[in-house]
Order: C-alpha cells, then structure tokens, then sequence
C-alpha cells in the first residue's frame, strides 16, 4: 500500500520553489526569448493566480481550458491549477472550433483561457458550452497586496491533475476528440521531473 502524500501549497516548504533541485530561488526557472523569470517569481505568479481561481469561484476539481502556444503564461497557468487543486486541461492550437467545443463541454471546462491570436475559435467553440464561465485571453492582473487571499487546498497527491485529449476518434466513433489520459499530482510533481 502506498502512502497518500497530501501536498499543502500553504505550508512553505510545499511551495513551488522547493520542488526544484536548486537551492537558489532567484535562479531562472523559465526562459523564453529575452523573458526569464526565476523560481521565486514562478511561486509567487502561480500562488496569486491560484487565489484568483478561487476568488473567482472555482472549486478544487473544476477544469480550466489551456488554449495557448509554449509561454510563460501556459507554465504560470498550469502550476496555479496544480495549486488550486484544479484540472488544467490542454486544448491543442490546431484544433477546429467544432473540436474545441467538444473539449470544454466533454471537460465540463468552467474557464478557458486563449492566446489572443486564437481566442475567436475558442469564442466560436464555448458558444454552446454550459460550464463555461468565461474565455480569458490574457492572465489577470494581480495585485500581490490584494487582501483576499483564500488558503490554498492540500492537494491529494492522486487526485486529478490534468486531463488530456487526443484528436484521433475511438473505432467506430465520429470524429471528435476524446480523453487519453488523465494523470494525478503525483505524476506531475515537479520534484520527480527535476532529476
């Protein structure tokens, strides 16, 4: 029998930051282009934007729609729902609107957020999409002196993470995308991916 890890974003040293083999917080956790941020102001964007989730009324397990290139914004979003105990959900850039909706309604998604330059067919797609909050195309401003600030949830570390969707239909279905794969914050945790 395994142990349940519980993992609490609360508790300092379950913050991102220590997830990372480097003992030094101001290191360059992400570098794209001229853009890098370090460890400590990885943590602290992804704390912000996981009390906003909650502030803004999501519940751990509800699902958040990723529609949005490689950047630093997909990074920040992904590790916020991690901490927010949500499921992000992926939505591939080459998907048509027809696919798109299919994923957020089949994800139940209640918010997705979109690259600017993609957000139209994100916006076509949600048209129909009951769960659906809202279609986001840029990260919210954050105030880090902003008084509401809602405790993170511990996280079981096998409860839902992520939730992935291939385009290729099961046999003998049309052709829309399905789940493959779902994966628990254990799988995640970037601990296990720092080597």
């Amino acid at each position: 029998m395994r142990d349940k890890r519980v993992i609490d974003y609360n508790n300092e040293s379950e913050r991102l930051a220590p997830h990372f083999s480097d003992p030094n917080p101001r290191k360059a956790a992400l570098i794209f282009g001229k853009e890098v941020v370090s460890y400590e102001q990885l943590d602290d964007s992804t704390t912000r934007l996981a009390r906003w989730f909650l502030r803004e009324g999501l519940q751990p397990a509800d699902r958040v729609a990723i529609h949005w290139s490689n950047s630093i914004e997909v990074v920040t979003l992904f590790f916020a729902c991690f901490k927010a105990r949500l499921i992000a959900v992926p939505v591939n850039i080459r998907m048509k609107a027809p696919e798109i909706g299919y994923v957020l309604t089949h994800s139940k998604s209640a918010m997705c957020f979109s690259q600017p330059e993609l957000a139209p067919l994100a916006k076509e797609a949600g048209q129909d999409c009951p769960s659906l909050r809202g279609i986001f195309t840029h990260l919210p401003a954050l105030d880090a002196e902003e008084t509401d600030q809602p405790a993170l949830p511990q996280v079981d570390a096998d409860a839902t993470a992520i939730l992935l969707y291939t385009s290729a239909p099961p046999p003998g279905q049309r052709s829309h995308p399905h789940p493959s794969v779902s994966a628990g914050h254990r799988k995640v945790d970037a601990r296990r991916c720092a080597g």
